[in-house]
């Protein structure tokens, strides 16, 4: 036998290289599970924004209450109280937590409730 006819020096690989790198093919990384790394990133982001938004949404509400306990028993520290809310209220409009035409709905309630009383 000739070398030519030689099948066992013959590869079967195919000729270009296997890639290597998500980053060169314009695809996204994926995991075993099917999903891909960056919507895992997000939703990690997610759940710590949201649970950073439940604990600002809640502080918030309770210093809602303490508010109008303050206006109903007359105290001289509603005012003070107002205009924390207030400033809470504007931060939650400046980072999104909250749309701005809700911020200022609220603020002019609690505005309207310090003048009934």
């Amino acid at each position: 036998m000739t070398e030519s006819a030689n099948f066992d020096s013959i590869s079967l690989e195919s000729k270009r290289p296997a890639r290597k790198c998500a980053s060169a093919g314009g695809k996204m990384a994926k995991l075993k599970t099917g999903r891909h790394t960056s919507a895992i990133k997000e939703a990690r982001q997610n759940r710590k924004k949201r649970a950073a938004n439940r604990k600002i949404k809640m502080s918030l509400k309770t210093d809602i209450k303490q508010y109008k306990i303050a206006i109903s028993a007359k105290d001289a520290t509603s005012a003070k109280k107002l205009s924390g809310i207030q400033g809470i209220l504007d931060k939650m409009d400046k980072k999104k937590i909250f749309h701005g035409n809700k911020s200022n709905r609220l603020k002019s309630r609690l505005a309207a409730l310090s003048k009934k009383a």
